[in-house]
């Protein structure tokens, strides 16, 4: 499974790189186009170099303990609510639900007060740890314990590809 992780982030990056290795006479071009895609993607929050980007985000996931939920968040609000829970994932033994809106973890409220002390908390979810979740369902809330596990291969080549593709958006729009 690693092989092919490595695999689609070796496609990924060669797609990204493609246009900047052809050379040519469009070659001034491409790198117009490639530093638009730079400022596309600091527009969505990422200013990192592709590449080194691409490297950060394997080496940082490879690390991090994985829940296997979706969210909703409510832009107004803030409410997180699942979306959906991966088949087999920590989430799923630990008896989560789609449906359930996410009250605190590790006992600190997602809320706007206590961002630090969350990131503080997230920061610390590694493989086999485990974290507490509080979650509100039917109008009760409810806790729920999981043990974190690896970020499955093809979990992380979505993220990471998803990611890489706004690097890549307006380059390849302007071919």
């Amino acid at each position: 499974m690693k092989t092919k992780l490595w695999i689609s982030l070796i496609v990924l990056a060669l797609l990204v790189a493609a246009p900047a290795l052809a050379g040519g006479s469009e070659c001034a071009a491409r790198k117009a186009a490639h530093a638009a895609s730079q400022t596309a993607s600091q527009a969505h929050g990422c200013t990192a170099d592709t590449q080194f980007c691409l490297n950060k985000m394997a080496t940082k996931l490879k690390n991090k303990g994985w829940v296997g939920i979706e969210l909703d968040v409510d832009e107004t609000s803030g409410v997180m609510t699942v979306s959906r829970v991966e088949y087999d994932s920590p989430a799923q033994a630990a008896g989560m639900r789609k449906g359930d809106v996410l009250v605190a973890l590790n006992g600190v409220r997602f809320d706007n007060e206590d961002k630090e002390m969350l990131h503080a908390a997230k920061s610390q979810m590694k493989v086999g740890s485990r974290v507490s979740y509080t979650v509100k369902r039917d109008g009760y809330k409810k806790k729920l314990d999981v043990t974190l596990a690896a970020v499955p291969d093809d979990v992380m080549a979505r993220w990471v590809g998803q990611h890489m593709l706004s690097h890549a958006t307006i380059e390849i729009a302007s071919n």
